[in-house]
């Protein structure tokens, strides 16, 4: 009988295969099955495992345990079954003894085991001759009992992007089975797509948006989730380049793009300039040029940057010559306008005797700015000839060029002599004028000045000091401050004197004037109920005083009333603008005012309000008799009352400044007053409230005072009934 053959573990490699020799039948010395039915076979065979040396189908085959064979004819009972132990590491030796009756097919299972779970399987079929030896090539696979997958992909940033699919289908013990491979499908095929190349599997990117791959091996299966998400690789900006004029627009759009190029549609862009000065852009990529210059204008999408380049080019300024005015002897004032259009330009004059302007002098050059409206340009030429025609016309220059205006031209004038004249005085005063009057050059270099004195014939004058009064051909404005006049009405005469070169002086009509009153002085005062003044009057052409009054010493003065002419004398009862108040005054008639006189103060002190209550046998009356026994009250900052005595008086003294009511009541056997309530506000001083009542006589009244005279009611100024002073002598107080 042949040799058993051993079951061995080899070299590991690519694959794991098994090649067994069955042995069925022997060499004619062998047993025979008495009863005919076979005879008895001695089997052994051998197998070759071969698999990658580390990886995981190795790791799994090192760790099996045993090896279960079945060996079974077509559709028959097993022939032989059996699990027997098995070390990877060692030689295996497995008896077989099967009977058979002639050829038979069968099949042979040989699985690897740890323990009872199944790593590895392989079939074979083969052909068992009786006493011959059958060969049967085995590969054994792995068994799957599990697969590994992610859970999700990294995103996919571009549409057609692709990204292999990894996976693994796994032993029962964890260990990869290599040479297993799991197959993929999409669950979202309008997102993601899968291409199976060379063995391996890849995603796709179609659409944006959320896909679904399912990976599976046999009856496991496993989905994975994979973010489409296009994000901007590069930005198209069109167009890449431009050039606009400044003040012109240019609308520039742009494409982002993924990584493969793709446009990405609905993308938004943050778009800027790199000089702002020479232009701008919007959010809706119009770009508007502002000065010359190049920008690179930007449209940022996702943090990704495209550029195109605008050039602004300036517009060359637009000039308009205009005509010369002022035209003089011997000067003239050129005109012009120029447009900058948006770009900071000069400009100036070009002059001379030539007409076509062959050859020429310029002007100072001046900025007329960088706006986009006309601007007024100005030069005024000295030192011309006489009865000369001149040519001219403006030039302007900026960074797009430089253009001119028309030529126009002017003759300047024939010497002639200026024009002259006198006009009323703006102010005279006592002891000062100022006289004016008007002169034209004529268009030539002229000065002026006043002549003037007492003599109406003007035989006799005095000058005052010449002064410049230009070259042009318009009326100029001169006057001059006289002083050290006569006052009191003196008469003065003036006129106007000018000189330009031409034909000598020339002099104007005469114009006269009479001084203002003399100032009054020795201003002086007290203050003993009402303030009063008194002065010294030195004029003896007044028609009225103006007395003013200020709480400064040094003003400002505002008039606060008028006393007649030849009366010197002013009373006031308040209320006063301050304590100290001070005062001036003047003389005035229909020529003006004197200077002020000297200034004199008084000092009110506190508020007092004083009066009498009068008894009238009837309205309108002469009063002789007081109301004594009253009361008189007091209402405002202060609070008081007071009882009126024999002659119906009373006094409050002491007030501070306000508002305040005065009432009468109580008042013995009277039937009732003209008014029992006086309202005054005053600021410092004295103020005088009388009051009257019609009624019978009775024992309350007290006659009036031996002497005394009967008087017409008196009722201060601040209630707004007019004072009848008492008649005053000459001399102070």
């Amino acid at each position: 009988m042949s040799p058993r053959r051993p079951l061995t573990a080899t070299a590991r490699k690519a694959t794991l295969a098994a090649l067994l020799a069955l042995v069925a039948g022997c060499d004619g010395n062998g047993p025979t099955n008495p009863d005919g039915r076979g005879r008895p076979v001695d089997l052994s065979f051998a197998i070759t495992l071969q698999a990658e040396q580390g990886g995981g189908e190795a790791a799994a085959f090192d760790k099996v345990t045993a090896m279960h064979i079945r060996l079974a004819p077509e559709g028959g009972a097993a022939l032989f079954e059996q699990s027997v132990p098995f070390d990877p590491q060692t030689e295996t030796r497995i008896p077989i003894s099967v009977l058979i009756q002639g050829e038979t097919q069968a099949t042979l299972d040989v699985t690897l085991l740890r323990n009872t779970d199944p790593l590895f399987r392989g079939t074979s079929s083969l052909t068992l001759v009786p006493n011959d030896v059958a060969h049967a090539d085995l590969t054994l696979v792995p068994v799957a009992a599990g697969i590994s997958v992610p859970q999700s992909l990294a995103p996919l940033t571009s549409i057609g992007e692709t990204r292999p699919l990894t996976g693994d289908v796994l032993f029962i013990t964890g260990d990869v089975a290599e040479s297993l491979h799991l197959s993929w499908e999409s669950l979202t095929p309008q997102i993601v797509s899968v291409q199976a190349s060379g063995g391996t599997s890849s995603v796709v990117a179609v659409a944006q948006g959320q896909g679904q791959l399912r990976a599976s091996y046999g009856s496991f299966s496993s989905d994975v989730q994979v973010l489409v998400d296009v994000v901007a690789a590069s930005v198209d900006v069109t167009p890449p380049s431009s050039s606009i004029d400044v003040g012109a627009t240019v609308k520039l759009s742009f494409m982002a793009k993924d990584g493969l190029g793709n446009p990405i549609p609905g993308s938004t862009a943050t778009w800027s300039s790199s000089d702002d000065l020479v232009a701008t852009v919007d959010q809706s990529g119009l770009v508007s040029g502002h000065r010359a210059g190049t920008v690179t204008i930007s449209a940022t999408v996702e943090a990704v940057v495209g550029t195109a380049t605008v050039e602004v080019v300036a517009l060359p300024p637009e000039v308009a010559t205009d005509p010369a005015t002022g035209i003089g002897v011997y000067s003239a004032t050129l005109h012009a306008r120029v447009n900058p259009n948006m770009t900071p330009t000069t400009a100036w004059f070009e002059w001379g005797t030539d007409p076509a302007l062959a050859s020429s002098t310029e002007t100072t050059h001046q900025d007329v700015g960088s706006g986009t409206t006309p601007q007024t340009v100005s030069e005024t030429l000295e030192g011309l000839d006489p009865s000369t025609t001149y040519y001219f016309r403006a030039v302007a220059a900026n960074d797009g060029g430089t253009e001119t205006g028309s030529i126009a031209s002017f003759a300047t004038l024939a010497p002639a002599p200026p024009t002259v004249d006198a006009i009323s005085p703006s102010s005279v005063g006592s002891t000062n004028a100022t006289i004016r009057g008007t002169v034209n050059p004529n268009g030539a270099a002229a000065t002026a000045w006043f002549e003037w004195g007492t003599d109406p014939t003007m035989g006799k004058y005095s000058s005052t000091p010449p002064e410049d009064v230009g070259a042009g051909v318009d009326n100029v404005g001169i006057q001059s401050s006289l002083n050290g006049l006569a006052p009191d009405g003196a008469s003065y005469y003036y006129r106007v004197a000018a000189d330009n070169g031409v034909g000598g002086v020339v002099r104007s009509r005469v114009e006269a004037f009479q001084t203002a009153p003399a100032a009054p002085s020795g201003l002086d005062g007290g203050f003993d109920g009402p303030l009063y003044l008194y002065w010294t009057d030195n004029s003896t052409s007044e028609t009225y005083f103006q007395i003013e009054r200020s709480t400064s010493s040094s003003g400002p003065f505002s008039v606060t009333g008028t006393s007649p002419a030849n009366y010197p004398y002013y009373d006031e009862s308040g209320p006063f603008p301050g304590d100290p108040t001070y005062y001036r005054v003047l003389a005035c008639n229909s020529t003006g005012c004197s200077s002020p006189s000297n200034v004199f103060s008084v000092s009110p002190g506190p508020g007092s309000i004083s009066g009498t209550l009068y008894l009238c046998y009837s309205s309108g009356t002469p009063c002789y008799n007081y109301v004594s026994g009253a009361t008189v009250q007091l209402s405002g900052p202060v609070n008081t009352t007071y009882t009126t005595g024999t002659y119906g008086s009373y006094y409050f003294s002491g007030l501070p400044p306000g508002s305040y009511a005065v009432s009468v009541s109580d008042i013995p056997c009277v039937a009732s007053f003209r008014t029992n309530q006086r309202n005054v506000t005053f600021g410092y001083g004295s103020v005088d409230i009388d009051f009257y009542a019609d009624t019978i006589l009775c024992s309350a009244l007290a006659p009036a005072p031996p002497g005394s005279s009967p008087f017409d009611p008196v009722i201060a100024g601040l209630l707004g009934i007019d004072t009848q002073p008492a008649e005053r002598t000459a001399a102070p107080r």
